[in-house]
């Protein structure tokens, strides 16, 4: 397994897990949870797009997983609204 491949993994991973951690976390830990799960989020999305952006050429074929230079820019701009609806919401 790459770092590529572990860092795309990673970012489809740690969104699911916050929606678990903000599923059964106290009331009153929701919100950071939340806010750590975005800012984690936007962070690997956006380090993902660098990769794929980095080395265009280069397709990362896993398994079950294929990042490109397209779809990778489409995962950055999705985690950066994603985390900036989280952060601004009251």
């Amino acid at each position: 397994m790459t770092s590529r491949e572990l860092l795309a993994q990673a970012a489809l991973g740690v969104p699911a897990l916050t929606a678990l951690l903000v599923l059964v976390v106290p009331r009153r830990a929701t919100t950071a949870v939340a806010f750590a799960g975005a800012l984690l989020t936007g962070g690997l999305a956006l380090a993902l797009t660098g990769f794929a952006l980095h080395a265009p050429g280069a397709r990362l074929v896993g398994d079950w997983l294929v990042v490109d230079a397209a779809g990778a820019l489409l995962v950055g701009v999705i985690g950066i609204v994603g985390a900036a609806s989280v952060l601004v919401s009251p």
